[in-house]
C-alpha cells in the first residue's frame, strides 16, 4: 500500500515501437491482451488479486517487489507473431478523433502548423469539440517518439487552424 496515496500503487511495463503506433500494434502480439498491455506488472498491495484487475495492471503480475526487481534484471521476451508490417509504414502521429470531425486535409494542416514550428516528432493528435469549434491537442516528442516535451493546442476559427497555447511536459509518454 502507498501510505501517501492511501491506495495500492500499480507498476506496469509496456513496449512501444517506432514501427507501430499504440493504436496499430494489436495484431502483432501472440497473446494479445496480456503482453500488449503489460509485459510485467507489480502491485504494492501484494494480496491484490490480478484476476480482478484489467490487463494493464493485472497481466504478467509478479507477487512480490523482490520478484519484480529480479524479473527486471532478466531479458523480457516480447511474443510477437510473424505478420509483416504494413506496406508503406505506419501512420504517425496516432489520431484520436472519435466523432470523425476532421478530414485528411484538416489533419495534414494541423500537422503542418506544428511542423512549421520546427517539431519533427509528432506523437498524437487528440480531437475534442467545444462550442461548435474544432480543437485538437498535438503531443510532440523532444528527440524521438517516446520522450514527450510539448503539447500544442490548436483550434479552427473562421475556417483556419491556429496554434494557441503550448504546454511543456516534464516527462515522456
Amino acid at each position: 500500500m502507498s501510505t501517501e496515496l492511501g491506495a495500492p500503487l500499480f507498476l506496469s511495463i509496456k513496449a512501444h515501437f517506432n514501427e507501430l503506433t499504440n493504436q496499430q500494434d494489436v495484431p502483432y502480439y501472440e497473446h494479445h491482451l496480456s503482453d500488449r498491455y503489460a509485459l510485467l506488472t507489480y502491485c504494492t498491495d501484494e494480496n491484490n488479486d490480478p484476476a480482478l484487475e484489467n490487463a494493464r495492471t493485472g497481466a504478467n503480475r509478479m507477487k512480490t517487489l523482490a520478484d519484480f526487481k529480479a524479473r527486471l534484471g532478466q531479458p523480457i521476451v516480447i511474443a510477437l507473431n510473424q505478420q509483416p508490417l504494413p506496406k508503406g509504414g505506419v501512420r504517425w502521429p496516432m489520431i484520436t478523433d472519435i466523432q470523425n470531425r476532421l478530414s485528411d486535409a484538416d489533419l495534414a494542416t494541423i500537422q503542418q502548423r506544428v511542423r512549421d514550428r520546427g517539431e519533427r516528432h509528432l506523437i498524437s493528435i487528440s480531437v475534442r469539440t467545444v462550442k461548435n469549434e474544432d480543437e485538437a491537442s498535438v503531443f510532440v516528442g523532444g528527440h524521438d517518439y517516446f520522450e514527450g516535451a510539448r503539447v500544442y493546442h490548436v483550434a479552427r476559427a473562421n475556417g483556419a487552424w491556429r496554434i494557441g497555447d503550448v504546454d511543456l511536459v516534464e516527462s515522456g509518454f
